[in-house]
């Protein structure tokens, strides 16, 4: 045991063991702690807890499932978009860059070559 007290040395310090059974019995009733007698109970509680983990676990799945299919679905639609917009990239050039590319082809001309 550790130099450190724990919880239930605290408890018993500041409390009586009538209140030491009555949390026990409490916190049984509410399922936190439990005592199993035979080696069936310690296998069945062992068994819910598992069928609890896997169905837990198979709806976590089933929620990423769903949500890559809408990710994917989302990311057709994206590149359905921009699609057109790569083919031809005089589509998505800003009617700013067009005409600064304009001016400076005339560039040359308006200085001269020397």
């Amino acid at each position: 045991m550790s130099k450190d007290k724990t919880l239930l040395d605290k408890l018993r310090e500041n409390l009586t063991e009538e209140d030491i059974d009555m949390l026990e019995q409490l916190f049984k009733q509410e399922g936190l702690i439990f005592v199993l007698e035979t080696d069936e109970e310690l296998e069945s509680a062992i068994e819910v807890v598992r069928d609890k983990i896997i169905s837990e676990f198979e709806q976590t799945v089933e929620r990423f499932r769903i949500l890559n299919i809408e990710l994917m679905r989302e990311n057709q639609d994206l590149e359905a978009e921009l699609a057109p917009k790569v083919a031809d990239p005089a589509a998505n050039t800003s009617w700013f860059r067009k005409v600064m590319k304009c001016l400076t082809s005339y560039l040359p001309f308006f200085y001269g070559a020397d």
